[in-house]
């Protein structure tokens, strides 16, 4: 077979010049492909703030919830430098703050899920915490929380909360939203300046919380049933979301 040197230089250039077209398509497509900036903490949370319900959804575009709101408040405070914060985050913080405050029902002291609507101890957790988290529980009647509290705890024919009807009387959910609830007001400085027992305006005791409300593993096997709570009130306390040392869980 003669070998053929024109055919031979001819599909040579065939296939530098499909290469060459395939490179430059490649360049031209990369080329289109919109750039992707870096997003900022901050900046994504802003994109989850929803101004119909005044709070930050989990999601862009997504509704915002007590909840939700509560955790991208923590998420901002304890990842973020506050004082870098853009004055669209400022602003959305204070509508919320401002929402919020709104939502405390005059004459009751706690707060509403809506406005209209009657005070829940669910909606008073959540919020009070979100202010903490804030610091800025003092935009609120702190001491009108307190006597919802108390109320609320000794409305129901209770007369504190005592080992045995901590566990064992009422409904669990509402005992564990009045316990977040008081954790929340702990310590903070009320009308007079004088810090708030925040368990004990709920009518428990130091004692009481230190060594019933989280029983020492012995005591557990006498309350089977109340397992969950249990495991629950030593997980708030030693996560740092609840009270000091003094309420914590006995080692």
């Amino acid at each position: 077979m003669r070998y053929n040197s024109r055919l031979f230089v001819r599909v040579t250039l065939l296939v530098l010049g499909l290469l060459l077209c395939s490179v430059v398509t490649t360049v031209q497509v990369l080329a289109q492909e919109p750039t992707r900036t870096s997003v900022t903490l901050p900046e994504y949370v802003l994109s989850c703030y929803d101004s119909v319900n005044k709070g930050f959804g989990s999601r862009p575009g997504e509704n915002a919830t007590l909840e939700s709101t509560l955790e991208a408040v923590r998420l901002l405070v304890g990842e973020t430098d506050t004082a870098a914060w853009s004055v669209e985050l400022r602003q959305a913080v204070d509508e919320i703050v401002e929402h919020y405050v709104s939502l405390q029902v005059d004459g009751r002291g706690g707060f509403a899920f809506s406005e209209g609507e009657a005070p829940d101890v669910q909606a008073t957790a959540l919020i009070l915490e979100t202010l903490r988290v804030l610091n800025r529980l003092d935009a609120i009647d702190i001491d009108g929380v307190v006597r919802y509290l108390r109320i609320s705890s000794y409305g129901h024919g209770r007369t504190g909360f005592t080992l045995d009807r901590w566990l064992t009387e009422g409904d669990f959910e509402y005992k564990y939203w009045m316990l977040r609830a008081a954790a929340a007001i702990d310590g903070v400085p009320d009308s007079s300046g004088v810090p708030i027992a925040g368990p004990e305006t709920i009518g428990l005791t130091r004692i009481s919380l230190h060594r019933h409300v989280l029983a020492p593993e012995a005591n557990r096997a006498d309350f089977p049933e109340n397992e969950p709570y249990l495991v629950w009130g030593q997980t708030l306390f030693s996560q740092g979301r609840g009270l000091d040392a003094d309420y914590a869980s006995p080692e």
